[in-house]
């Protein structure tokens, strides 16, 4: 069952048990005309950059939608590298 079809119906289904209050909220303001729930395709889905293992592509695609910054790259000194082994004490 859709989101958008459990929005707009009021009536609770076995299957939305575990749905907690969003559910009701967001149904309250469909009913009031308040809010209008829309489809969004699966290739634009924004907040499957936080949830879900993406291509590369679409990976960067979203985190420049979100205005978030690529680490900074660059090339650790191999002198500056912690060796495990010298804190090791067993």
């Amino acid at each position: 069952m859709s989101t958008i079809a459990m929005a707009a119906n009021p009536v609770m289904h076995a299957k939305t048990k575990h749905v907690d209050l969003d559910l009701h909220f967001v149904r309250e303001r469909v009913l009031n005309n308040a809010l209008q729930v829309s489809y969004v395709p699966a290739g634009s889905q924004i907040a499957d950059v936080l949830t879900k293992p993406l291509a590369v592509q679409l990976f960067t695609d979203f985190r420049k939608k979100l205005n978030v910054l690529p680490a900074p790259f660059y090339k650790e000194k191999k002198e500056n590298r912690m060796n495990v082994s010298q804190y090791d004490q067993s």
